[in-house]
């Protein structure tokens, strides 16, 4: 008899009161309830996404499932703000999960049914029909609490994707809580050779590292060669390049001669030799203690081959070279003999499809901004170096930056970030023509750099969150790659352009025909 009353005394006290999740935008509280949050994560590394409404802030890998994140400032109408250590995202199920961007979490409070006020009572600026009621408490710090109707708002916000989700008209409360981020595990010990770039700490682990030695007095220099190859110089009765580090990473190429050093390493068989500032000693390090890149520092070129950080005494931070990495870009300025126009990338000789056991689909990933985007190879026939200077055509279309001569054939050259509704930037030796092939039309588009060729499983391919119809259209797919805590926004050559852009382009080629 007293467990039977026990449980009814319970359903009662479920009835009369309910939790909720109270948080902070601006100076105003809001609340939701317990049973629609599924986590609550600090905002984690975020990448951003073209032709989305200004309300999302970008998508982050929550745990291998691609999560996009809204900025509940943006959406409430409220003054940007950075993101700072009280920042977290209240994470949701709507059909999909997505993190809401608030500027604190409050508490976990249980609140009676007579403390809920309906919002027609209330005078507030909101939409009305994006809040369920307030709480009010005429004795508490914070008095009046607006509990916000999350589906009302991301259905005006966003229709279309509201239009798509799957499930019913309610958040579903059955959701399982997140897991938590499964702990590093230690115990293993790396050794590495730390060495100073432009003032700057890095290592690289100490079995890739054959010899240390000084910089030659005589380095033979090769015609055309890449701007980070110094030369060639005879070692051990084998000649070896010599990569100037501080260029590959970014700085100033100016170095002292006198005082570097080069680290001879070896690469799949192949000896290579990294010109340093200067060595500076082995380290022993747990493999916890190196900390991962931040994402959004990551994706910069110069930045991209540092696996992470190893916080050691004091404050020393010591940047730790993934020379796995590190060579595969650099292996791209092959991908880039397209760069030249030497090496074309054809169609028939870059990927040869045939029976594919694994279901993979190859990709040329290039940067735009800080972000990653993939083509399908099939559809690009080379890539070139920005020329210098662009032909401007008079009473060309506003899209078109200019033309080039490929060979003897005219080539409109587009923006690629200006079709995505970026900012355009300064021109660069990094920017590239990718030409594609678009409803049989070759056209080019100036990308920030190109960075590899890149086989991707059909398990690693995902369709992106609905967020408008323009970005579906050109970005409907993204490649997730947790490991490597990537994801790469994969693009619809197609929808790239209209077929009236098409007819344009290809009025121009005719008008021009191969006076360029």
């Amino acid at each position: 008899m007293r467990s039977v009353i026990s449980q009814d005394s319970a359903r009662e006290q479920a009835a009369v009161f309910q939790q909720m999740v109270t948080f902070t935008v601006g100076a105003e509280a809001y609340a939701v309830d317990v049973s629609h949050v599924q986590e609550i994560i600090r905002v984690p590394q975020l990448m951003t996404v073209p032709l989305a409404p200004p309300s999302l802030v970008g998508l982050a890998n929550l745990r291998g499932q691609v999560l996009p994140l809204l900025s509940l400032r943006q959406l409430l109408g409220r003054d940007s703000r950075g993101i700072d250590d009280t920042t977290r995202a209240l994470v949701l199920n709507m059909g999909q999960p997505m993190g809401f961007v608030v500027d604190h979490v409050l508490s976990v409070i249980e609140v009676h049914q007579e403390e809920m006020t309906p919002v027609d009572r209330m005078a507030t600026q909101m939409r009305r029909d994006w809040v369920r009621g307030v709480i009010q408490r005429p004795d508490g710090e914070i008095q009046n609490i607006l509990v916000l109707d999350f589906l009302q708002m991301i259905a005006q916000a966003f229709p279309s994707f509201a239009h798509r989700r799957d499930g019913g008209q309610q958040l579903p409360n059955d959701v399982p809580p997140g897991r938590p981020d499964e702990p590093v595990q230690a115990g293993n010990e790396v050794e590495l050779v730390s060495f100073d770039v432009a003032g700057q700490e890095y290592a690289i682990q100490i079995d890739r590292v054959r010899e240390i030695v000084q910089f030659p007095e005589r380095v033979v220099q090769i015609p055309e060669a890449p701007a980070q190859l110094l030369g060639i110089v005879p070692l051990r009765r084998r000649l070896i390049p010599l990569i100037n580090l501080r260029y590959t990473l970014g700085f100033s190429a100016s170095f002292d001669p006198l005082r570097a050093r080069v680290m001879v390493v070896s690469h799949q068989g192949e000896t290579v030799g990294l010109v340093t500032d200067s060595v500076r000693e082995v380290l022993r390090v747990d493999r916890c203690q190196i900390e991962p890149m931040p994402r959004l520092i990551a994706q910069r070129p110069e930045l991209a081959d540092i696996q992470g950080f190893c916080r050691l005494t004091g404050d020393r931070l010591v940047g730790v070279v993934d020379l796995d990495r590190f060579f595969k870009r650099l292996l791209l300025e092959e991908v880039n003999a397209a760069v030249d126009g030497r090496h074309p990338v054809q169609d028939d000789e870059a990927l040869t499809q045939g029976d594919n056991p694994d279901n993979e689909e190859q990709f040329v990933v290039f940067r735009v901004g800080q972000e990653e985007y993939g083509v399908p190879i099939a559809h690009v026939q080379e890539i070139v170096r920005l020329p210098d200077r662009l032909t401007r055509v008079p009473h060309a279309p506003d899209y078109v930056e200019g033309v080039i001569n490929l060979r003897g054939n005219v080539l409109p050259v587009l923006d690629f970030r200006r079709l995505l509704g970026l900012d355009t930037v300064v021109s660069s030796e990094r920017q590239r023509v990718m030409v594609f092939v678009i409803q049989g039309v070759r056209t080019g588009f100036i990308v920030d750099a190109v960075a590899e060729v890149l086989k991707l499983p059909a398990s690693a391919i995902e369709p992106a969150p609905y967020l408008s119809e323009a970005q579906h259209a050109v970005l409907g797919r993204v490649a997730n790659l947790p490991e490597e805590r990537r994801m790469i926004q994969l693009v619809n050559v197609d929808a790239l352009v209209t077929g009236d852009q098409i007819r344009d382009v290809t009025q121009l080629q005719a008008r021009l025909g191969h006076d360029v």
